[in-house]
């Protein structure tokens, strides 16, 4: 139990962990569910722990008391055995008294012998019985004594394992709380920067544990159908990018989401793009570039990443549902000290164009 008590918590903490470095497409709650999930499998993890100690708990206060009573037992039987003793070491000399009037030997005398004999081998059976019933009381009291002791060093084994758990717990809940609470900070920094827009519905900013999320629509950045950042689109970046530069303890992955309304030819003719998949990385790689190049955000912290049409915010049947999936999402995350491992990407999503800054013309760029 102890063994498979240490694999579900080693388990619990990559879960955690995992949980906590995951970001991107499924931030919502992909996040939240590996958070939940993390919680109710370290609750399982306790509760069988729990509940072994209580039952060693109980098993203590029973062998404490058959071995109080087998102590009982033994004191008696080594009562017994003395009380006997004496009382055949007094037949013995009875009898050899008896034997020794043999002169006198009469009947009545012969018979009184054999009643001596008789009650002497009596004695001594029953002295036989006793020490052999002590011997099987002082091996029971010594088994218990065992179990008891072997009781006591699983119980303390449990509450070792119990503290570190505990400790464990209490470390991962600090050490969450902590981390919201600078997400909450972050967030709010950026904010108050486009109030205008945030009122309009243009610009949002959604915050899920460790994680947030500032969405900008395309009007915002760019003229439609291009990756070329616009003049008014550069002074917002400009704006977000001095605040972005300063929270240099989050990484940022740059999305760009488009519709999945035809690209109109014309566009081809004037240098276009082909499709929705170049439109939306050629958008992220623009504005990362743009936070790393002009604002002083550090390019190490920053990946581009699109998925085109298929990661819609609402439907694509109407104008303004295609309006809010022309966008820009910058994704906020804290990291854990290493990269998420791929067990740790969304599952079931379309496949992401992740696309270096390098495939992309200068003239993509304000």
């Amino acid at each position: 139990m102890l063994h498979d008590m240490k694999n579900t918590l080693a388990l619990l903490c990559v879960a955690c962990f995992a949980a906590a470095g995951c970001a991107g497409p499924k931030i919502q709650k992909a996040v939240a569910a590996e958070q939940a999930k993390c919680r109710t499998e370290m609750t399982k993890a306790l509760a069988p722990v729990q509940s072994e100690l209580t039952q060693l708990k109980t098993d203590k206060t029973d062998l404490e008391a058959k071995k109080s009573d087998l102590e009982a037992q033994g004191k008696a039987a080594q009562e017994r055995i003395d009380s006997l003793t004496q009382s055949n070491q007094q037949l013995s000399d009875t009898l050899a008294g008896s034997k020794n009037q043999s002169a006198k030997s009469t009947d009545e005398a012969k018979k009184r012998i054999q009643e001596l004999v008789a009650q002497k081998d009596e004695l001594s059976q029953k002295l036989a019985d006793v020490q052999k019933a002590k011997i099987s009381a002082d091996r029971r009291r010594a088994n218990t004594e065992a179990k008891l002791m072997a009781s006591q060093a699983a119980k303390a084994d449990i509450d070792e394992k119990l503290g570190v758990l505990e400790a464990a717990r209490t470390k991962t809940k600090a050490e969450r709380e902590a981390r919201e609470a600078k997400v909450k900070e972050a967030a709010e920094s950026l904010a108050g920067l486009m109030p205008t827009e945030t009122q309009k519905g243009y610009s949002t900013i959604e915050r899920a544990d460790d994680t947030f999320v500032v969405t900008l629509q395309e009007s915002l950045l760019f003229d439609p159908n291009t990756a070329k950042i616009n003049d008014e689109g550069a002074v917002r970046l400009d704006k977000l990018g001095a605040a972005i530069a300063k929270l240099d303890s989050f990484d940022l992955r740059v999305e760009g989401h488009t519709d999945n309304a035809p690209l109109k030819k014309q566009i081809l003719t004037l240098g276009g793009f082909s499709n929705r998949w170049e439109l939306g990385a050629a958008r992220a790689v623009a504005v990362a570039r743009y936070l790393a190049e002009k604002s002083g955000v550090d390019a190490r912290r920053i990946a581009a990443a699109t998925q085109a049409e298929f990661k819609p915010r609402q439907t694509n049947d109407t104008a303004e549902g295609r309006q809010a999936n022309r966008r820009v999402d910058l994704v906020f995350s804290l990291p854990v000290g290493e990269a998420p491992t791929a067990a740790a990407a969304p599952a079931a999503e379309s496949p992401v164009d992740e696309t270096p800054a390098s495939a992309i013309p200068d003239t993509e760029m304000r």
